[in-house]
């Protein structure tokens, strides 16, 4: 059961991951200033954190449950 839960975590936290960071540069806007770019990004960057989060929670589930 803990293994399922493990990959769960993991998998869902890889998606939400991919997801969250192709819409932060998405949400990124540059603008060119007398030859030097600047970027400026509207999204929050929470949310690839918590994914990242979630994926390491997966991996600790699945290398704790060893054998189950």
């Amino acid at each position: 059961m803990k293994k399922t839960i493990g990959a769960i975590f993991s998998v869902g936290g890889l998606i939400a991951l991919i997801y969250t960071t192709i819409e932060y540069m998405n949400n990124t806007g540059s603008v060119s200033i007398g030859g030097a770019e600047v970027a400026e990004s509207t999204g929050s960057i929470m949310p690839i954190i918590i994914s990242g989060v979630v994926i390491l929670i997966g991996v600790v589930i699945l290398m704790t449950s060893k054998g189950e």
